[in-house]
């Protein structure tokens, strides 16, 4: 098995793709993402990872949407507050779902990016927490 990256995977409506491009202010952005939390990136195969991922492959993960990317960045994304059972298994130092990057930048850039809190004011908004779920699941070369 050569697994790329672990994760919390999504599968979101148009509205809701919109709606997290609007909060964090990335419709100019070409390149869209939005379906995954990496829990692990290039994790070893025979890992007690993987096999606890394998095991738990389709379980159902509820996530908190704690803020959005500082504006004026070339990648966006959610900061997300994952369940402690799960936080356990990331290795991200500010578990994020990237919505969308400039032209030229690659999605791991939302791991070096500055986020504010939803409860901070962004002009004449200011965003409250929301709950976002998906499933653990894992992603392999070739994309199965």
């Amino acid at each position: 098995m050569n697994v790329i990256y672990t994760g919390i995977f999504f599968e979101f409506s148009e509205e809701r793709r919109e709606m997290l491009e609007w909060i964090t202010e990335s419709d100019w952005m070409p390149n869209k993402f939005a379906h995954h939390i990496t829990l692990q990136f290039r994790p070893k195969s025979d890992s007690e990872h993987v096999d606890w991922v394998v095991k738990n492959q389709g379980l159902e993960v509820t996530v908190t949407a704690t803020g959005s990317t500082h504006p004026g960045q070339n990648v966006a994304a959610i900061s997300v507050e994952l369940p402690p059972e799960i936080a356990e298994h990331c290795t991200n130092k500010t578990p994020h779902l990237t919505i969308a990057t400039a032209e030229g930048v690659r999605p791991f850039e939302a791991n070096n990016a500055t986020y504010d809190p939803f409860e901070i004011p962004k002009g004449s908004v200011t965003y409250t927490r929301f709950e976002l779920t998906g499933k653990i699941g894992l992603f392999q070369k070739g994309g199965e």
